[in-house]
């Protein structure tokens, strides 16, 4: 159970963050420091016990300070993860026999793109139910097969910005923060340390 002062925020991840997330390889993420035109960056600090605020340093003018924040937020953040993910669509039958497509609901089904249920198939989500046939003992059908039943085509694929908490599966929880540079000439970056606390799904 996540403490009530426990800050939450999501993040942004590509499928490979995904895959390294889900088999535990990954506990590292690295963002580059989106800078302002006009602004030196050098010599960053942390400003924040929780490491979530830094302050760069200002030489041309006079050594003042700006302040940038953390897309990871500081540690004991938690961060749940937003990948590009299917959702089914859910249906109504007024009719009895015309089935009307009411457009996706997380309740109806959630996939994600990652880590498709069907690996021959990665672009096509997993089958979702539209309605089990009467009778129907979970094997095959007079020879069909499964197929004559389970295939419901009607899905919407969401980007990765657009998951909604309650469709995320991946939760991390933040242990470390730092803001540096590869090398001299290289650009800031932001270099989060975590703990994998969910992975669910």
């Amino acid at each position: 159970m996540i403490d009530k002062q426990t800050k939450e925020r999501s993040v942004i991840l590509t499928r490979d963050e995904v895959l390294e997330i889900v088999d535990g390889s990954l506990n590292t993420l690295v963002r580059w420091l989106k800078r302002q035109p006009g602004r030196d960056y050098h010599s960053p600090i942390p400003v924040t016990d929780t490491r979530s605020t830094w302050a760069f340093q200002k030489p041309s003018q006079g050594m003042e300070t700006f302040i940038v924040h953390s897309p990871f937020g500081g540690i004991g953040t938690h961060l749940w993860g937003r990948e590009t993910f299917w959702m089914a669509h859910d249906t109504d039958n007024p009719s009895g026999y015309a089935v009307i497509d009411c457009g996706p609901h997380i309740d109806c089904g959630v996939e994600y793109c990652a880590t498709p249920p069907n690996p021959a198939a990665p672009n096509e989500p997993g089958y979702w139910w539209e309605a089990p046939p009467k009778g129907w003992n979970g094997e095959d059908y007079k020879g069909r097969g499964t197929q004559e039943f389970l295939p419901w085509p009607r899905f919407t694929k969401f980007s990765a910005a657009q998951m909604p908490r309650a469709a995320s599966r991946i939760l991390l929880g933040v242990q470390e923060v730092r803001c540096e540079r590869a090398g001299d000439d290289s650009p800031y970056r932001w270099i989060c340390t975590f703990k994998k606390l969910e992975t669910e799904k």
